[in-house]
């Protein structure tokens, strides 16, 4: 089998590794979602297993780059202060 009769099936777990990073980013930014998909995510990418390892080997990535992708988009979400005209007021909110 050649990488071109597997090109579709690499695409779709390549999307998938990256609705995970999504999944991860959201439950950071907005917290858990009813399915406990975002919470899962958070923890699949924290807490590196073999879930990781089975999806990045399906989509046909390395893990270690996954998770450099992961933190590097972890760490553009800069805190924004919301609310700030009244200081006591104010919350955290993390902005993509």
């Amino acid at each position: 089998m050649s990488l071109e009769d597997c090109a579709a099936e690499l695409s779709l777990w390549g999307a998938v590794v990256a609705q995970l990073i999504e999944d991860a980013l959201d439950y950071r930014r907005l917290g858990p979602d009813r399915h406990g998909f975002r919470e899962e995510a958070h923890h699949a990418l924290n807490r590196p297993g073999p879930m990781l390892q089975r999806l990045t080997g399906l989509a046909g990535v390395d893990p270690d780059t996954v998770l450099t992708c992961y933190q590097r988009r972890l760490g553009d979400m800069r805190p924004e202060m919301s609310g700030a005209s009244n200081p006591g007021t104010a919350r955290l909110a993390f902005q993509p």
